[in-house]
């Protein structure tokens, strides 16, 4: 199986995003402390790569875990004045050169000497942070190299990231280093709904969004999105390719520049309880994103209780019992972490989230022609290369999730049917909300055209 992170070392793998140096020590983790990361013994869990920020999303890192938390008293005032200036401070003096005069004016000297630094380097931090979102974008750029300053979800160490980094590396090389992405991931700049407006006061140039991103710029693009529309990856291929152009020239319309769609994979729902029929609905506290109006007439039509919140959220909320399920792509579910403080996964998908990038138009008319045509290309090579490697595996985390005590739980036949029909509602009652009536009757068709070819 490859590896999620892509790791140089044999204990990371997907594994360590999860429950298994827990597993394999006998810790379960629900009786692990609640902390950002996984607590424990650093020799029993095998020197941990994982740190949780606390917005709850994994940052991978190389050094072995963190021990207990020092005591503030474990610091004295030199240990620390040396970490940040670089001045290495003098031992304390002793009782009989306490009262030497010039002795306490090289201290006075020092302590002056290190005040300057400290509120030098207070002075450019702050410079530096002014610079990065206020400065105009020709004062940031050295030479005739011009950045994108580019915002994700996607973790650190994921493969939509990893990917992503791989796209600026061939980016670099083939305009020789004439334009460059700066990432900015695992949501440190906010939710989708901040990034885009972020992206609109031209503090960013752009970002990679899940449909509720894009859907935020383009309500109509969730017409991809709607449950149980699609049978499989392919007819969901068919379709996007054949409207992606008239997409495109909607979002320019709308002040952006789309390059590509991509995707995060088949959308399940994970929970504490088993769901198998309508009656185990009932009760759940079901996550849906803040501002998704997609997720909430969906859950709505399903009479399901749902508690609205930001994805950055999510982690800190099923660890408190604020919500007790979720829905996402396995993969996803895996690299968030959301996984570890559930026990069930539905077999039933409802949907096949999908994802794009998008630019501001106002930095894409500062690029010269010849960049943009690189960079479209380029973004849609990468693009592809992340839906295969999403497909494959979003299959293999459903082994891992096993593996760590996920449950796969199928409906009911009768509840099967019953699904259907209520998805089917949705896409009617969205139609001339969400997107026009004539789109989704395009859409049906292409589904019609499609699967008549395979008969």
């Amino acid at each position: 199986m490859s590896c999620f992170c892509r790791a140089k070392t044999d204990d990371c793998c997907l594994m360590t995003l999860g429950k298994t140096h827990l597993a394999d020590s006998g810790i379960h983790p629900s009786s692990a402390e609640n902390s950002p990361g996984w607590a424990g013994d650093a020799s029993t869990l095998r020197a941990e790569r994982i740190m949780m920020h606390q917005d709850g999303h994994p940052r991978l890192r190389d050094a072995p875990a963190a021990g207990p938390r020092p005591d503030a008293s474990q610091f004295s005032p030199s240990s620390g004045f040396a970490s940040l200036t670089g001045l290495q401070m003098e031992e304390p003096m002793s009782s009989s050169s306490s009262n030497d005069p010039s002795t306490d004016d090289r201290s006075k000297n020092l302590l002056i000497l290190i005040g300057h630094r400290l509120t030098a380097i207070s002075r450019i931090a702050t410079l530096l942070i002014g610079l990065l979102f206020f400065t105009p974008v020709g004062l940031l750029e050295g030479g005739d190299s011009l950045t994108i300053k580019f915002a994700t979800l996607a973790p650190e160490g994921s493969t939509w990231m990893l990917t992503l980094r791989e796209m600026d590396a061939e980016l670099q090389q083939r305009s020789s280093g004439r334009i460059r992405f700066v990432f900015y991931p695992g949501g440190v700049l906010g939710d989708e709904i901040d990034v885009i407006r972020k992206i609109r006061i031209g503090q960013l140039h752009g970002g990679a969004f899940s449909g509720v991103g894009l859907g935020s710029v383009l309500p109509s693009v969730r017409v991809l999105e709607l449950p149980l529309l699609f049978e499989g990856a392919d007819d969901a291929d068919f379709v996007t390719q054949r409207l992606e152009e008239n997409f495109a020239r909607a979002f320019e319309k709308r002040g952006f520049v789309f390059l590509t769609f991509a995707e995060a994979g088949p959308v399940h729902i994970f929970s504490q309880n088993a769901i198998r029929r309508r009656q185990d609905l009932k009760g759940i506290k079901l996550w849906t994103w803040y501002g998704d109006p997609l997720a909430e007439a969906l859950f709505r039509t399903y009479q399901v209780a749902t508690v609205p919140l930001a994805l950055p959220d999510v982690f800190p909320s099923l660890q408190t019992g604020l919500i007790d399920a979720f829905y996402a792509p396995p993969l996803a579910a895996i690299a968030l972490q959301w996984f570890s403080q559930v026990s069930y996964m539905s077999s039933q998908w409802l949907t096949r989230a999908i994802g794009g990038m998008l630019i501001s138009r106002s930095r894409w008319r500062t690029i010269p022609e010849d960049l943009r045509i690189t960079l479209k290309d380029v973004a849609k090579k990468y693009a592809r290369q992340v839906v295969v490697k999403t497909r494959r595996e979003n299959q293999e985390a459903l082994t891992v999730l096993q593996r760590n005590g996920i449950q796969i739980v199928d409906l009911d036949p009768a509840e099967r049917h019953h699904l259907l029909k209520a998805s089917q509602r949705v896409w009617e009652d969205q139609a001339g909300r969400l997107y026009p009536r004539s789109l989704l009757d395009q859409v049906k068709s292409l589904l019609q055209q499609y699967r008549g070819k395979g008969s």
